[in-house]
């Protein structure tokens, strides 16, 4: 797992045999380069600043930037037990169609983990909707990469209802305001 830190350039030097296959983080291998330096340009931004990055440009209703961190033939589960939404067009036009209803989109990630190419975020799903009515959810995301770091799945998932709930201005009971009201971990 990559630690929370984004790697903007690994040194190495072969000092010993041992240098021909260091260790970056715990346990991302990199191959020596022939001069003894290794740029590790696929990990300029760790998967939860990508994510953070892409929430926060659709947060400021900026889908051309979020869209430049999505891959072409992304699968987004908006809502997993829906119909996914295939391919970057398709998601940038529901983001679009989204970003209509989601203003003032605050996410507040409380905690995430990462494996693989794989990151997983527990958060709060936070905006503003055109009946001026704060909406807040409890959420968890699951977000696939490839190998440029672009995201290629991603899916969400949430209570519907308690969206809903939350979207007509009802009050949330009290466990769950106490999800809403979580300290990032």
């Amino acid at each position: 797992m990559v630690t929370r830190f984004a790697i903007r350039e690994v040194e190495l030097r072969r000092a010993s045999l041992c240098s021909a296959i260091p260790q970056v983080g715990d346990g991302v291998v990199v191959p020596v380069a022939p001069t003894g330096r290794a740029k590790v340009s696929f990990m300029d931004e760790s998967k939860i600043e990508i994510v953070t990055t892409f929430l926060k440009a659709f947060g400021r209703q900026d889908v051309e930037s979020a869209m430049s961190h999505v891959a072409p033939d992304v699968e987004w589960h908006y809502h997993v037990g829906t119909r996914p939404v295939i391919g970057s067009e398709n998601v940038r036009k529901v983001l679009n169609k989204l970003g209509q209803h989601q203003l003032d989109s605050r996410w507040r990630t409380i905690r995430w983990a990462e494996a693989g190419n794989t990151l997983m975020i527990e958060a709060v799903e936070d905006y503003l909707n055109p009946k001026n009515h704060r909406a807040q959810v409890p959420y968890m995301g699951a977000y696939d990469f490839d190998a440029d770091n672009l995201i290629t799945a991603w899916r969400d998932y949430f209570d519907l209802d308690l969206l809903m709930k939350s979207d007509r201005g009802e009050p949330m009971d009290v466990w769950v305001q106490a999800l809403i009201d979580a300290e990032p971990k």
